[in-house]
């Protein structure tokens, strides 16, 4: 193949990963298809299976010189083969689908209909005030045609610069909800929390989240790089020691904060937990393979004396959660 040798005399590294995922996703679409003509004429009696074989057979060989993944008895090895499937599916066929950007329809025009809606009402309040004002005083035309209008428009932009203020500023500097945190016996006041959920874009997020978030990722064939949504859970929590030092008799070394992170709304809309694959491996056979998804949570905790951070994968199926891997410290638990 020229493609390989091409890679290896390019210098620039973004080139040189896409010729490779290339070359890889190409392999592995080559297998698939084959595999299914093979299936095909296998069911219908032709003749040419042998010929077929040793195509596989070829190509299996040099994903395997090239050190890429194909189907084998190794379960693990099987699941990496599927996501990276998936990952090449969606880095590649990107192109066919459009960007879409939701926001509410006629807004603008929106606002002038109810501007509309508003000057009716003064209508009916200021002719009640004009006959008032006829009867008892004086009261021109052209100051009731003046009151009218900036009734309308004052209303309507007192609900533009409402939007403005809670799009812009409200919603980037105020928290979701605020609570308080007691002691169950005493009802002594501990401290409060503050939290709130936003999702952001990658401009937004700090270089040191950046960093964990790739940390110990396989390749730049990441997620991240062909994209993610990206949701960002803030907590703040603020204690009076002293108070909480009083409240026990027996030291204590601290508090500990749980969070429940719920994955059902997660694996509502993914695929079957299982892929059939085909494999020459000990003879030509069917063999299962998980399809799985990966959630990377970046976990940060910040005081005034320390600043940390560190990175939990969770490894998904609709059945659940498999697998969870901290790669910080090369911890895998599997569900059982």
């Amino acid at each position: 193949k020229k493609l390989p040798a091409f890679t290896e005399n390019t210098n620039q590294q973004p080139l040189k990963d896409l010729l490779i995922f290339t070359d890889e996703y190409s392999s592995l679409l080559t297998v698939m298809y084959i595999f299914r003509i093979y299936d095909f004429l296998s069911e219908n009696k032709y003749d040419i299976n042998a010929q077929i074989l040793n195509v596989i057979n070829n190509e299996i060989e040099y994903r395997k010189l090239r050190g890429m993944s194909y189907a084998s008895e190794d379960d693990s090895k099987n699941e990496e083969l599927i996501y990276k499937y998936s990952v090449f599916k969606k880095y590649f066929y990107n192109i066919l689908f459009l960007f879409q950007k939701r926001r509410e329809d006629a807004v603008e025009f929106r606002h002038f209909l109810y501007a509309i809606a508003a000057g009716i009402a003064m209508i009916f309040a200021t002719t009640v005030a004009f006959l008032s004002q006829k009867k008892y005083g004086n009261f021109t035309l052209s100051f009731f045609v003046a009151l009218v209008i900036s009734y309308m428009f004052k209303d309507r932009i007192k609900d533009l610069f409402r939007q403005i203020f809670e799009n812009k500023l409200f919603f980037r500097k105020v928290f979701d909800f605020r609570n308080k945190i007691y002691d169950p016996e005493r009802y002594n006041l501990f401290g409060f929390y503050k939290e709130r959920v936003r999702f952001i874009n990658k401009n937004q997020i700090p270089e040191k989240i950046l960093q964990t978030r790739l940390q110990k990722a396989d390749s730049s064939l990441s997620t991240w790089y062909t994209g993610e949504d990206i949701m960002k859970y803030e907590k703040k929590i603020k204690l009076n020691n002293k108070k909480i030092l009083k409240s026990f008799n027996d030291k204590i070394e601290g508090l500990n904060d749980i969070i429940r992170f719920n994955v059902n709304h997660f694996i509502r809309k993914m695929d079957d937990p299982s892929v059939t694959l085909s494999t020459l491996e000990k003879g030509m056979k069917k063999i299962t393979a998980s399809k799985v998804y990966h959630v990377n949570l970046v976990i940060e905790f910040k005081s005034d004396e320390e600043h940390s951070s560190y990175k939990v994968r969770l490894i998904l199926t609709k059945d659940g959660i498999k697998r969870i891997e901290i790669p910080g410290y090369d911890i895998v638990l599997t569900n059982s």
